[in-house]
């Protein structure tokens, strides 16, 4: 019983503990090799993930939610970290079918997660929001633990931004496997 309980703790301490998250990106950065001009624009959504890892799932059920309320003018691309080596085809997941769903959204590979590097994405699950010059509105997740969905600050905020209610940039902790190696992380849980 007592190992039960213990085991429940550190399992509950997993899973709302953010990520030691980085910095992001106060704007669009410059070494960006993604083909995505902001300015197409008034919104530009990015979605760094690991398409095989099963804690995304609660981040893509916030987004499908907030998605609904989505402003005519938000670009969406969602960009899935790929081995080195590996082709494209191994992005091709549930997790790049169910985006594909959210009606005009682009799937992007990220061979060994250069981009998110960049981006400032550690983990998978991070989202951003950038206006149409470029600059960072929201960065940071939009789940409320780690694997679960349901309501919380981060999409709260991000639907704000849509609705015009937002002045100052959000950020939000992330709660997500590490990008490069959410596969095994999520395979210890």
């Amino acid at each position: 019983m007592l190992l039960t309980i213990a085991g429940l703790g550190v399992l509950a301490a997993y899973e709302t503990r953010p990520v030691l998250d980085v910095d992001a990106c106060a704007t669009w950065p410059e070494d960006t090799t993604l083909a995505i001009e902001c300015e197409d624009a008034a919104w530009t959504l990015l979605v760094f993930a690991h398409p095989r890892c099963p804690c995304t799932r609660a981040t893509f059920e916030e987004l499908e939610r907030a998605l609904v309320h989505r402003p005519d003018d938000l670009a969406v691309y969602v960009v899935f970290y790929r081995p080195e080596g590996e082709s494209d085809r191994w992005i091709e997941t549930g997790l790049a079918r169910r985006a594909r769903t959210w009606g005009d959204v682009s799937i992007v590979s990220d061979p060994d997660g250069v981009e998110a590097r960049r981006f400032g994405a550690p983990a998978s699950g991070k989202v951003f929001l950038f206006d149409s010059l470029g600059r960072t509105c929201f960065a940071g997740g939009v789940t409320p633990s780690r694997g679960h969905s349901g309501d919380n600050a981060g999409k709260r905020a991000l639907l704000d931004w849509w609705e015009g209610e937002q002045k100052a940039t959000s950020t939000f902790p992330l709660y997500g496997c590490l990008i490069s190696e959410a596969e095994a992380c999520c395979e210890r849980r």
